[in-house]
């Protein structure tokens, strides 16, 4: 399985494709960290019928599980350590965008959280497949069927109702036939 840890971002996030880099050393960034490609150890090929974990802390956002796999069902087990909310959604990103472009608009969406401006929202390249929410224990779980393309999920944190006290990217996931 492949271990994904990866930064702070903005409001919105979305992740998907593209150029990731290799590691072997993963560690998850916290508050006031800048946007950078999602670090994948991947020790795994194409499979079918894949299971993943993300665990949601206060430190951030870890994702255990494949980075790639054949067309099938992913079971994605949402644990919660938190005092909050913990929302998960599943992008699939449109053919021909790429991880950079998500990036970027990761970035801008942060900045605005930040700033206090109002948000981007979602990005137009990219169509939400699924989502799933969970507060304390036990822990979540989204399940779904995966088609053809690359999906990258939002960790979201909510401190309170209706209040944003974090979001983290979790991906890429390769799907493919």
């Amino acid at each position: 399985m492949a271990r994904i840890q990866s930064p702070l971002v903005g409001l919105l996030l979305v992740l998907a494709t593209g150029c990731t880099a290799a590691t072997n050393d993963p560690t998850t960034v916290g508050e006031g960290a800048t946007t950078q490609p999602t670090q994948v150890e991947n020790d795994s090929t194409e499979t079918t019928g894949e299971e993943a974990f993300v665990t949601l802390s206060d430190a951030g956002c870890a994702y255990e599980g494949p980075s790639s796999m054949a067309v099938g069902q992913l079971s994605v087990e949402m644990s919660n350590q938190t005092n909050g909310q913990f929302d998960l959604d599943l992008y699939l990103l449109d053919e021909g965008h790429h991880y950079e472009e998500l990036a970027g608009h990761i970035d801008d969406e942060r900045a605005r959280d930040e700033a206090g401006e109002p948000p981007l929202g979602h990005p137009t390249f990219a169509t939400l497949v699924a989502e799933a929410s969970t507060e304390g224990e036990p822990p979540g779980e989204l399940t779904t069927d995966l088609a053809a393309g690359t999906y990258g999920m939002a960790c979201i944190f909510f401190d309170q109702p209706g209040s944003l006290g974090g979001i983290w990217p979790v991906g890429p996931l390769v799907v493919t036939r």
